[in-house]
This record gives C-alpha cells, sequence and structure tokens, in this order.
C-alpha cells in the first residue's frame, strides 16, 4: 500500500504529462482519500503505540486506548447502539 502511495507521489517527476493540472475531478477526490487513510492509519498505529500488533491478542498490561482516533470510536463500544 505505502509503495503505492510512493509510486503516485512520484509519477510527476517521472512522466510530467501526468500532472493533476487537467486531472478528472475524481481522480483527485481519490488520491485525497488514499492520503487520507494512510494518515488516518498511521496515526492510528501511532497512538497504539507498542500495543500495536497485526493480529488480535490480549497482550501483557493491556489498556483501553481512549485517546487519539480511538476518543471518536467509544460509542461502538456499547453493542446496544448498533
Amino acid at each position: 500500500m505505502f509503495a503505492g502511495v510512493f509510486l503516485a507521489s512520484k509519477m510527476a517527476t517521472w512522466f510530467p504529462a501526468a500532472t493533476l493540472a487537467g486531472a478528472h475531478p475524481l481522480l483527485v477526490v481519490g488520491l485525497i482519500l488514499a492520503r487520507s487513510g494512510v494518515a488516518f492509519h498511521l496515526w492510528a498505529v501511532r497512538t497504539l503505540g507498542r500495543h500495536f500488533r497485526t493480529i488480535v491478542i490480549i497482550q501483557q498490561g493491556h489498556e483501553l486506548v481512549s485517546t487519539g482516533p480511538y476518543r471518536y470510536l467509544s460509542i461502538h463500544r456499547i453493542p446496544e447502539l448498533w
């Protein structure tokens, strides 16, 4: 995923004709959404710090994270509100 974002950002230097000057608006919106998603992911990983894992496990000394992007997800901890 990160390689794709990196390559997309280098397209303007490798192929000057591929700039966003005349790009379709949906392409621009898609690129903005993709970069926003990567930024959100990095924010979440940074907030979790040493507790970040690619699989879900209970770790020693675990705690409920309620800072960063997780402060907005508190409503999802109550199944009755789904």
